[in-house]
């Protein structure tokens, strides 16, 4: 195996890549989305137990 000490070759050095950055049109869907999720954490709850509570219903008589 070869042990390069001298540091005779370096590696190619990477371009930087640009900082990634949301449009106006992503950022507002994003935000749609989380609005969204938020609403849902709070209703899907209710929401179950309600269907639970029909489910109930209609199989009890």
């Amino acid at each position: 195996m070869y042990l390069d000490e001298k540091r005779e070759w370096l590696p190619p050095e990477w371009p930087e890549k640009p900082e990634r950055r949301l449009t106006e049109k992503q950022e507002s869907l994003l935000m749609w989305i989380m609005a969204a999720n938020l609403l849902l954490l709070f209703v899907a709850p209710i929401a179950g137990v309600t269907l639970f509570g029909a489910l109930f219903a209609l199989l009890g008589g």
